[in-house]
């Protein structure tokens, strides 16, 4: 029993009348009458995994509508970015979550696409009001069939900011590292580029990352929002298990990439993530540990590439075994250490494979992806990083 619309309260009335096999019908029929009250739906919002408060402009949001009267008593939610004086769109009450993607880069003030759930297309409508260089609020409320409707509530604050250039930096380390952001930095701007973005991937406030997509879907069309990442970390299982799972539309839509981290001595040497690498897998020989040394060297065979010299002792390094049609930019000169016998240093020098940066080709024979397992900032000894960055840029069509 649904209460007229715009009416709370309401009497039914229930009658029963007995009719005979010949169709003769109770002149006098029972009757009984039923007060009922409409209850108002509620809806909250609902905590992500992740949270972001500052943000490009794909946002995913999730909220949860109930109904005392039933959940078939709900009729549709709405929503309106920041200002619930203007109208609203109108959304099916199954809808418990939306990835929430500016329809313009140029404007300040522009609307959103709706992906409700995890739908990948976009429905019809959008929702208006959404501020780029600006905190943003989503305001939603359920309605029923009565059309009671809920309080409007709002979503925590979000600062949504308007992407300045096709080329993002991407810091993964672990705890942002500021050096690392004004080494690359300093390196696109020594090559003429001034205006580039930076996201800061895994920075936290009071232990709920800032920055980082609530989910893998919405970082996915944060990072296809650009045509060329940089990506520097310190942990490359982290870099690449959310690289694998958020650069698809990127790679798809025509991006490339370069990315550096540093090698921990765990990461598996013949792990499934290495496919968005040049590396069909990692050198290992349990007997040995290879290593470089300061003031080592890293030569190229590709021409125009300056020769690289180390400034940092890397205990652990696991040379890439290349994929078919990836090309090697980089050998260092290692140092082997025997791990049967240990003798002390100096150590040998390792003859094998030596691979430490190296580029991915598409099918076209076009370098798509250049990663590096060394730091590239310890790569300086002979002050010609610059060089390097610019035939590291042209490789990548920038």
């Amino acid at each position: 029993m649904i209460t007229p619309a715009g009416v709370d309260t309401a009497d039914f009335s229930f009658n029963i009348r007995a009719v005979d096999n010949k169709g003769a019908v109770d002149p006098t029929p029972a009757h009984v009458g039923y007060p009922v009250r409409n209850t108002a739906p509620t809806i909250v919002f609902s905590p992500g995994i992740y949270n972001p408060t500052y943000t490009f402009p794909v946002v995913r949001l999730y909220w949860q509508a109930t109904d005392l009267d039933g959940a078939d008593n709900l009729d549709h939610l709405e929503l309106i970015w920041n200002d619930t004086t203007l109208r609203p769109v109108k959304l099916d009450p199954s809808v418990v979550s939306a990835i929430f993607e500016a329809t313009s880069l140029t404007n300040n003030i522009t609307t959103t696409r709706i992906y409700p759930n995890n739908n990948i297309a976009a429905l019809d409508s959008v929702v208006s009001n959404f501020k780029l260089q600006n905190n943003n609020k989503l305001y939603i409320r359920a309605v029923d069939k009565s059309n009671t409707k809920s309080p409007w509530v709002a979503s925590y604050s979000i600062y949504v900011r308007k992407p300045s250039s096709p080329i993002l930096l991407i810091d993964a380390y672990t705890s942002p590292s500021t050096s690392a952001e004004i080494f690359y930095g300093q390196r696109m701007v020594n090559k003429g580029y001034s205006t580039f973005d930076t996201i800061k991937l895994f920075e936290k406030n009071g232990g709920q990352f800032t920055q980082l997509a609530a989910d893998n879907a919405t970082q996915d069309k944060i990072f296809k929002l650009f045509s060329s990442i940089i990506w520097f970390g310190d942990n490359t299982n982290n870099s690449l298990f959310l690289a694998q799972k958020t650069t698809n539309d990127f790679f798809a839509n025509g991006g490339k990439m370069f990315m550096a981290n540093k090698l921990e001595s765990l990461f598996d040497e013949n792990s499934p993530l290495l496919s968005l690498t040049p590396a069909q897998s990692l050198f290992l020989n349990k007997d040995t540990t290879l290593l470089l040394q300061v003031d080592s060297l890293a030569s190229s065979t590709k021409s125009g590439f300056p020769t690289l010299k180390n400034t940092a002792y890397i205990p652990v390094i696991k040379p890439m075994q290349l994929l078919p049609g990836s090309v090697n930019l980089y050998s260092s000169h290692l140092s082997v250490k025997d791990n049967v016998n240990n003798p002390p240093p100096p150590y040998p020098l390792w003859t094998g494979t030596s691979s430490i940066i190296a580029e991915k080709l598409n099918s076209n024979n076009v370098p798509v992806m250049i990663y590096s397992e060394v730091e590239l900032q310890s790569l300086n000894g002979n002050n010609n990083i610059d060089l390097m960055w610019a035939k590291i840029l042209g490789e990548l069509g920038l």
